[in-house]
């Protein structure tokens, strides 16, 4: 069989799995964002702090839960049959640690934080580190055998599942805890559920040992590290709010997702899919260069404009949906959706070195943008406490500025041609600019009111169709390209 041959078929697996990434994406956060939606009028902004506080407390143990043995396995395919037994032993004694610093962090709650009852939520999250383990073995069979659908289908579930729960709870009046006690449940649902699937084909605990367990663990230490890195960059900002302006977080939690999770809807399909993906060709180096910059291309066309648009209608969305209510997060909220423009681009970069095991550069990416945050995080406190503008302006440029490094970081270590690469990402993301630019300056001739949804849809539009103009031609071609692979029969 020709190099050709098995490329063809992998191609279609890759972009059939991003499709069905990109659907049970579509699904799972519209259903995040209706349950965002309801909860918005249900809870008070104390409940999305606690549950941001919750959140940042993660850091301390999400790195050490399942041992590194998901990423591990994903990124060593032909090795999994031999390792899974010791795999299985270190990511339950990963999930046995961090269950218990959850819980001693619980007890010693009172004297850490300044705001709201955090015990029995992070009593909550310890069960749920409790059950990362065998959901990461489970994953990792189903990652390596490229079930994506089934994954997709059961993910999908069960963010529909806990969102009902959510509302359910917060309808009785649980507060902040009908945030969290859905995680906590739905992971014993995610243990049955991907064993159902095919998470336990070839599993077996023959064999193993503690001895080969703690010798994986040498392997997989660095992995764990680098993921401490990557929980600085997602939720380092939570963490450190929590402990020096928590008065602040529930406002920065509830922009801050807000935008998060409507970007994610157009980036979900690259992290679902990618990592497994290159794991299968990553001894073909010209493959990998070849998939990361047909991605790179496919999120440039498609996330840039979709970040301008949503930051164009986020301050008059947020005022329509919650009456005023949550207005107070606007200024986060649109801060992210212009930079996640950028930085979302970069969700590729990301998958790819996961999917080869770049893990030392991973660390150093990661580390670089936690650090990097959480001192925007602390330079914005210290400038101007309780100044929900100026943390959202340095958030947004860190987040942009991480969005290029990683980017170019990616594409030399790849060997995609990193200025190239750049370049045209950059391109695209100035075209976008010029057709932000069109609709700004063309809106108010309208004479439609400013502020309102109207003058919203308005700039959208003119965008849309700005950018149709400026940049539409080559990104049909593209956008058809990727679209003839995800339907290919063959």
């Amino acid at each position: 069989m020709s190099a050709g041959d098995v490329e063809a078929p992998l191609g279609r697996s890759t972009a059939r799995g991003a499709a069905w990434y990109a659907v049970a994406s579509l699904v799972g956060k519209l259903t995040t964002l209706a349950m965002q939606f309801v909860l918005g009028w249900m809870l008070v902004e104390q409940d999305f702090a606690v549950y941001g506080a919750a959140l940042g407390a993660t850091v301390l143990t999400e790195a050490i839960q399942d041992g590194g043995v998901h990423k591990f396995l994903r990124a060593n395919q032909r090795r999994f049959v031999a390792v899974i037994g010791s795999a299985t032993l270190l990511a339950v004694g990963g999930s046995l640690v961090g269950g218990l610093v959850m819980v001693a962090l619980a007890l010693a709650s009172p004297w850490i934080y300044e705001e709201g009852p955090m015990r029995l939520p992070l009593l909550a999250m310890g069960a749920y580190c409790l059950l990362q383990g065998p959901i990461a073995v489970l994953r990792a069979r189903l990652d390596v055998d490229l079930r994506f659908g089934p994954m997709a289908v059961v993910d999908t579930s069960l963010v529909v599942g806990r969102a009902a729960l959510a509302v359910g709870l917060a309808w009785a009046g649980f507060g902040a805890m009908s945030l969290i006690a859905p995680l906590a449940l739905g992971a014993v649902v995610e243990v049955v559920a991907f064993a159902s699937v095919g998470g336990l084909r070839q599993w077996s605990m023959r064999g193993a040992r503690i001895a080969d367990a703690l010798a994986l663990l040498r392997s997989t230490t660095p992995i764990m590290v680098a993921q401490v890195g990557s929980l600085l960059a997602r939720r380092g900002d939570y963490l450190v709010l929590s402990l020096v302006a928590p008065w602040i977080l529930g406002l920065y939690y509830f922009g801050f997702q807000f935008s998060a999770s409507t970007m994610q809807l157009v980036t979900g399909a690259a992290a679902g899919v990618l990592p497994s993906v290159i794991g299968r060709i990553a001894a073909d180096p010209a493959r990998v260069a070849a998939t990361f910059a047909r991605v790179q291309r496919f999120a440039a066309w498609t996330i840039l404009p979709s970040g301008v648009a949503l930051a164009l209608v986020t301050p008059a969305l947020i005022h329509l949906l919650w009456g005023g209510r949550w207005d107070g997060s606007i200024p986060i909220a649109q801060a992210i959706a212009y930079a996640f423009a950028i930085r979302g681009v970069a969700i590729a970069s990301d998958m790819t070195l996961e999917g080869l095991g770049r893990w030392r550069l991973l660390l150093g990416l990661s580390f670089v943008e936690g650090a990097s945050l959480v001192a925007a995080v602390l330079a914005a406190e210290i400038l101007r406490p309780e100044d929900l503008s100026v943390l959202a302006l340095l958030v947004g440029v860190q987040q942009t500025a991480i969005g290029i490094v990683r980017l170019e970081v990616a594409a030399r270590a790849v060997g995609a041609g990193a200025w190239r690469v750049l370049g045209w990402t950059l391109l695209v993301g100035a075209g976008t600019a010029a057709a932000w630019a069109i609709a700004r300056g063309a809106t108010p001739l309208l004479g439609v009111p400013s502020g309102g949804l109207a003058a919203a849809a308005a700039e959208v539009v003119i965008f849309a169709v700005a950018w149709a103009a400026i940049l539409g031609v080559p990104a049909r071609r593209e956008l058809r390209e990727f679209a003839a692979l995800a339907t290919s029969r063959r």
